[in-house]
């Protein structure tokens, strides 16, 4: 791989015939999506709709797709290689979607009563649902951030 990355994470299209890798913090700092087709082998920087370059070096994340090929990925951080303590970077208050079919980027602020997260895992449900187990949580953006409970979904 000509890049290295950590705490990004994946997505593969409905129909199995690309992987996506998403965030992460990468050697690379010219995209956030890299598109990999296990077919040919060949791994290539995708074009993308209205992509929010903010995202770039987002990490501590973890995305869920749905049948339609909608990624979902909440908060993150911009945390760098080598930051002294989980979350120590910038924290994103937002949902990210990612339409795997049209290609099209949107970005959607969260309502003030949702806490942002980081180092979680995400599950979609057949209802539709996405619940978020885990990681760490800030109550303002100024505090530190804590472990959230198992019980806090």
């Amino acid at each position: 791989m000509p890049v290295g990355v950590n705490l990004g994470t994946c997505v593969s299209t409905p129909d199995n015939s690309i992987i996506f890798l998403i965030g992460g913090r990468m050697t690379s700092t010219s995209t956030a999506v890299y598109k990999f087709d296990p077919i040919s082998l060949q791994l290539t920087i995708p074009i993308i709709n209205g992509f929010n370059n903010s995202f770039i070096n987002r990490n501590e994340i973890n995305a869920v797709i749905d049948s339609k090929g909608k990624t979902y990925i909440f908060c993150g951080t911009d945390t760098k290689t080598g930051g002294t303590s989980v979350g120590s970077g910038n924290w994103f208050y937002e949902m990210s979607i990612f339409d795997t079919t049209s290609m099209m980027w949107s970005t959607l602020p969260l309502p003030t009563d949702v806490l942002p997260r980081a180092d979680y895992t995400a599950t979609l449900l057949p209802t539709g649902l996405i619940i978020y187990i885990g990681g760490y949580i800030k109550l303002t953006p100024s505090s530190t951030p804590t472990l959230t409970s198992f019980t806090d979904v």
